[in-house]
């Protein structure tokens, strides 16, 4: 039995709401958590060029870092780690892994410079 027709030669509305194929359930993320050795390894590349902390908001110096700490992460993804999780919380990675010093500077250059932006 052929589908009737409108009287415009089209299908129904319930005929296409019938036919119409469902959209694919949406991907689940396949995000990962970072491991501290991740976060650290993200201090170290600071570390080794600790002008880079100047232009941490920048886009090249992610770039570079995601060349550097190999695959696995996007160059926006260890950014927005670094700014909103790694600096607020630098002291969780003083002692063994970063000397404290180091987080000092961090807080100082990246923390430090928000409070003055607003002025």
């Amino acid at each position: 039995m052929e589908p009737r027709l409108d009287e415009y030669g089209s299908l129904t509305k319930r005929q296409r709401n019938w036919l119409r194929v469902p959209a694919p359930l949406p991907r689940r993320s396949r995000r990962r958590p970072y491991e501290r050795e991740e976060d650290v390894a993200i201090l170290r590349f600071f570390m080794e060029a600790p002008r880079r902390l100047l232009v941490a908001r920048g886009r090249a110096i992610w770039q570079e870092a995601e060349r550097a700490l190999g695959p696995g992460r996007t160059w926006q993804s260890l950014k927005e780690r670094f700014l909103k999780s790694i600096v607020p919380n630098c002291e969780r990675y003083a002692g063994e892994d970063v000397p404290e010093p180091f987080c000092d500077e961090v807080r100082r250059v990246l923390l430090d410079s928000d409070t003055s932006d607003c002025s």
